[in-house]
């Protein structure tokens, strides 16, 4: 289940799993494989979730854990509201009701018995009625098939050639259809695990996002708070009297100056880079005139974050940034042209 690339069956199996060591009485590997699968809930569809559900109450329920037996199995129903008449709904009922027994809440057993019996006669009128058009079908069949046994007879020897090279036609058109509908379901396939992959790429590339805007936020404060520290430092060297309190600032300030200092963007641009390998080759290979200012502000832009955004993460008003990205737009020759800005950059990703 661990190498299955898929939610929908690896949820299945782990179940299965889970209700194979409940049979071995070992409640430990059942709830563990139970959980796997709850891990899993929120990419399945209802029908899953609901058999899911409805599984682990009736486990539960077997280990007279009610109270857990009865949030499971009202979870099961939740996902069955649309479909109420199945037998998958008729279990949730008994377990229910057998759950209720138990903790000897005997009004609301009877409320559940009552629905079970309900269930469980629709379901009989409708097996009925399945069973007696079942049966009409095949009478009408066999009648059809005796008439056609006797014209067929009468006119085996006549026609014996003719419905020999139909059996053969039918056996052709039958394996192309089924080729073409292979064909047609692995095609299927493929596009879903295309979007499936898509979507994971997506999901991958808008966490890596966030993380770079959050470390180039983490910077910008990390260099504000060394700027005032050293503002108050400078205040407090011009206050003091005695030589070696000087000396002593002098040190501080020059450690602290030399950590400023740094390039706060360099961890910044390896992750972008690590996200967008070829963006900033590729940018200056076209514009090498751009300063680390311009490149810093392209690799927000290509994050697609508004002036607004840009301005929150920098520490600038909103009016400075509008202006700094006229002045990229002039860099990158776009001023005269109707192309935009954040487009133009993408395409060098």
């Amino acid at each position: 289940a661990y190498q299955i690339n898929n939610a929908e069956l690896s949820a299945y199996v782990f179940t299965n799993i889970a209700k194979c060591y409940s049979i071995k009485n070992n409640e430990a590997k059942t709830d563990y494989y139970f959980k796997k699968s709850l891990s899993l809930i929120d990419s399945l569809n209802n029908d899953t979730k609901a058999w899911i559900y409805k599984t682990i109450a009736s486990n539960l329920l077997s280990r007279d854990k009610l109270d857990s037996a009865i949030y499971f199995a009202k979870k099961s129903m939740e996902f069955m509201q649309n479909n109420g008449y199945t037998f998958n709904y008729l279990d949730v009922q008994k377990i229910l009701f057998e759950a209720k027994i138990k903790k000897k809440s005997y009004k609301e057993a009877s409320q559940h018995f009552l629905t079970y019996n309900k269930i469980r006669d629709s379901l009989n009128v409708v097996q009925k009625a399945i069973n007696a058009e079942k049966i009409k079908l095949e009478q009408d069949f066999l009648l059809k098939t005796q008439q056609r046994n006797i014209e067929e007879n009468n006119r085996r020897v006549k026609y014996l050639m003719i419905g020999f090279s139909l059996v053969v036609l039918l056996l052709v058109l039958i394996m192309l259809l089924s080729r073409y509908k292979s064909r047609l379901r692995q095609s299927i396939i493929e596009k879903e695990l295309i979007a499936a992959k898509k979507k994971e790429l997506d999901a991958d590339l808008e966490s890596k996002k966030q993380l770079l805007i959050a470390k180039a936020m983490k910077e910008i404060h990390r260099a504000d708070f060394i700027q005032d520290i050293l503002s108050d430092l400078k205040k407090i060297k011009l206050k003091a009297v005695k030589k070696e309190t000087q000396e002593a600032i002098n040190i501080i300030l020059q450690r602290l100056e030399k950590g400023a200092t740094d390039n706060m963007w360099d961890e910044f641009e390896l992750s972008f880079e690590k996200v967008h390998e070829v963006f900033f080759k590729n940018l200056i290979a076209k514009h090498p005139d751009l300063t680390s200012k311009d490149k810093r502000l392209c690799a927000l832009l290509v994050l697609n974050l508004t002036s607004k955004e840009i301005a929150q993460i920098t520490g600038q008003d909103f009016k400075t940034v509008e202006n700094a990205r006229t002045r990229l737009r002039k860099k990158l020759n776009l001023t005269n042209t109707k192309t935009d800005l954040v487009t133009y950059l993408a395409s060098f990703k």
